[in-house]
C-alpha cells in the first residue's frame, strides 16, 4: 500500500521510539503485510515526520477504520514525542497531524484510541471527529520491588504470600496450553473469545522472535496449570494483553501472583506496566488493588449519517 516502505523505513530508523502497536512487524502479524497502510507526513518537526498506521476493514458492508484485535492504541505518532515539552508537543500536533488526517481514506466509520500522553487532539476535533475519554491502569516500575509490593492492598499481599512451594511461576512458549484458560475467562461471562487464536499466536511468535513477548504461567502441584499472562513490551512500556485463570486459580489469587512475578521480571528494565484497561468496575478495582493508578487516553470517532441510521434500526 502507499507509503508502507517509507513507514517501514521510519520504524527501522526510530525503532526504540516507536511504540509496540505502531511497529510495522506488529501490523504485519496482526492483519497481514498487505492489509494495512502506513501514513507519513510530508512535513517534519525537528527533522522527523509523523506517522499513522491505518487498518481499513468493512462493517455492515461499509468501509471502516479501526484498531486490529489485541492492539490497544494507535493513531498519530512522532518518534520521541514523550521527550518534548508540552508547548513543543502542541506545536508538533498542530503542524503535522492535519497532514495525516487529510491522508485518511474515506470511510463510514473511524474509531481509534490514542496512545496515553496524547491528550491534545484538536486537529481531529476541528475536522468533525468526536473525542472521548478512556482509562487504563498503569504501574510505575522504577521503584524497588519491595516498595511496589508494599503498595499492594493487604489482601493481595496475603494471597501472594500464601502461595508457597506447591506453586511455581515460569515463562513458557506454550500458547496452546494457555488458550483454554483465556477462553474460560470469557466463557464464564457468556462471551466468545474476542480474537482469533491464530492472531494471538502470530503476534506472540513475531514479538518473541524480537524478544518483546513473554508468557508467564502458574503451575500448582495438585491443580496443574491454574493461570497465565501474555505480555508484550517495547523499550519503555509493558502491556498486559491477555490473562487466563482457572476456576481454582480465581479463588486463590493466581492473577495477583502472576502479575507480581511479571513486575519483578520487568522492573529493572522498563518504566511502565500497562494493564491495558479496564473501565469494567470489577477489573478496575482489581488493578487498583495492585497499586495501579488511572491513566487517561483519548478515543477518536467519526461516523457518517448512513452508519448512524443503520445503528439506529
Amino acid at each position: 500500500m502507499a507509503n508502507n516502505e517509507q513507514y517501514r523505513t521510519y520504524c527501522d530508523t526510530h525503532r526504540a521510539d516507536v511504540p509496540l502497536f505502531y511497529q510495522d512487524w506488529w501490523l504485519d502479524a496482526a492483519v497481514g503485510p498487505d492489509r494495512w497502510q502506513g501514513l507519513v507526513s510530508a512535513s517534519t518537526f525537528e527533522d522527523k515526520a509523523a506517522i499513522m498506521p491505518v487498518v481499513a476493514t468493512r462493517k455492515w458492508g461499509l468501509p471502516t477504520i479501526r484498531r486490529p484485535p489485541l492492539t490497544t492504541y494507535q493513531g498519530p505518532w512522532w518518534a520521541g514525542f514523550q521527550n518534548l515539552a508540552t508547548g513543543q508537543q502542541v506545536a508538533l500536533i498542530q503542524q503535522l497531524w492535519p497532514e495525516l488526517i487529510d491522508q485518511l481514506p474515506q470511510v463510514s466509520h473511524f474509531h481509534q484510541t490514542l496512545f496515553p500522553g496524547l491528550t491534545y487532539a484538536f486537529p481531529f476535533q476541528e475536522r468533525g471527529y468526536q473525542l472521548g475519554v478512556r482509562y487504563t491502569y498503569t504501574l510505575d516500575l522504577r521503584p524497588p520491588a519491595a516498595q511496589i509490593f508494599q503498595n499492594f492492598r493487604r489482601d493481595v499481599q496475603r494471597k501472594i504470600r500464601q502461595y508457597g512451594p506447591d506453586s511455581e511461576v515460569v515463562t513458557s512458549t506454550d500458547l496452546a496450553s494457555f488458550l483454554p484458560l483465556a477462553e474460560a475467562v470469557y466463557a464464564r461471562q457468556g462471551l466468545p473469545l474476542p480474537y482469533r487464536q491464530a492472531t494471538l499466536t502470530a503476534l506472540f511468535q513475531a514479538a518473541y522472535q524480537r524478544q518483546q513477548a513473554r508468557l508467564f504461567v502458574l503451575h500448582h502441584r495438585t491443580e496443574g496449570l491454574v493461570g497465565g499472562l501474555v505480555v508484550f513490551f517495547d523499550a519503555e512500556r509493558v502491556y498486559l494483553l491477555q490473562s487466563g485463570i482457572s476456576a481454582a486459580g480465581r479463588k486463590t489469587g493466581a492473577f495477583q501472583v502472576l502479575v507480581w512475578a511479571a513486575l519483578q521480571h520487568f522492573g529493572p528494565s522498563h518504566q511502565v506496566f500497562d494493564f491495558c484497561g479496564s473501565m469494567i468496575p470489577g477489573i478496575a478495582d482489581r488493578n487498583r488493588s495492585l497499586g495501579a493508578v488511572v491513566e487517561v487516553f483519548l478515543e477518536v470517532r467519526k461516523r457518517k449519517k448512513i452508519l448512524k441510521l443503520i445503528q439506529s434500526l
